[in-house]
């Protein structure tokens, strides 16, 4: 520790020499031998004080070496403890800033990531608004490409409905008119012959009783409408037409009025109105079975 310590050899050697310069002194004078015994003696004391003095300094010494050594051990220990939990918080420190760095990396990461995903969700929300715009304008466009196409249907629809209910119409007009002209003239033609028989027979005929024989078979004769009353029914039923009030066939009434005019001079005025109503009910139902048909296809 840079001090030379003492060692008992050189020890010896320090106490040898003053007995070998005392003793050169001795023989050298060759005097006063006593007064250099005494001073001999002197000296050697003092140099034995010295020497226990130098000793016990030696000893405190190696004792202050040996503490302060084993304290510098204990130092170094401490000090390799200090350092070892010192390079651990180095390295945890270092391990933290990768840590950090590789944070602060994944953040810009997610940062960028977070904008582009702002950026592409203003562009959908633009799309989105875009693409509902069209939407709605297709839709509309398709609404009323759909009106038009069912209105037309609709228009076509109505246009054969009506087209097929007049035909129908016109033909039970037709084969209406003519049934009731060719049973007019059959009973018309039986009611001759008959009477032109009784004519040519021995008993001339009681004309009042034949009027009336006549008049009671004109009925029957003319309840024959119900044939086409049934026959319409079956139509409409078929054509799906919904009755009309009984007030709907007035619309009729001036056509009628010329048949009832053709009429008046047959029999007598009461029979001559019943007949009238009666050949011309087939007629007004004619026409009231037209007028619905058109009511129901225009309604």
């Amino acid at each position: 520790m840079g001090v030379d310590r003492v060692t008992p050899s050189k020890r010896q050697r320090v106490d040898a020499f003053p007995a070998a310069a005392v003793g050169g002194e001795v023989s050298a004078s060759g005097g006063d031998g006593l007064l250099r015994d005494i001073a001999y003696s002197v000296v050697k004391s003092r140099y034995s004080e010295l020497s226990l003095l130098f000793d016990r300094l030696v000893g405190d010494y190696d004792k202050d070496v040996h503490s302060r050594g084993y304290e510098l051990s204990a130092a170094k220990e401490a000090n390799a403890v200090q350092q070892s939990r010192l390079d651990e918080i180095v390295e945890r420190n270092e391990v933290l800033e990768r840590d950090a760095l590789a944070l602060q990396r994944v953040k810009r990461d997610y940062d960028d990531k977070l904008a582009k995903l702002k950026s592409q969700c203003a562009k959908a929300k633009g799309e989105t608004v875009r693409l509902r715009g069209e939407l709605s304008s297709a839709s509309d466009l398709q609404r009323s490409r759909i009106d038009a196409a069912v209105a037309e249907a609709r228009d076509e629809m109505t246009r054969s409905f009506a087209e097929r209910t007049s035909e129908v119409a016109g033909l039970l007009a037709e084969i209406g008119g003519q049934v009731q002209n060719d049973m007019l003239n059959l009973t018309e033609i039986d009611a001759n012959l008959e009477f032109i028989g009784l004519l040519q027979g021995s008993d001339p005929p009681d004309l009042p009783t034949e009027v009336k024989t006549l008049r009671g078979r004109r009925h029957p004769i003319y309840d024959a409408h119900d044939v086409f009353a049934d026959l319409l029914a079956c139509v409409r039923r078929v054509l799906e037409i919904l009755v009309v009030p009984a007030g709907a066939g007035e619309t009729s009434a001036a056509v009628d009025d010329d048949e009832e005019e053709s009429d008046e001079n047959d029999v007598e005025a009461t029979d001559d109105d019943e007949g009238t109503e009666d050949r011309s009910y087939l007629s007004r139902f004619l026409d009231l079975a037209c007028f619905m048909i058109f009511r129901h296809d225009y309604s």
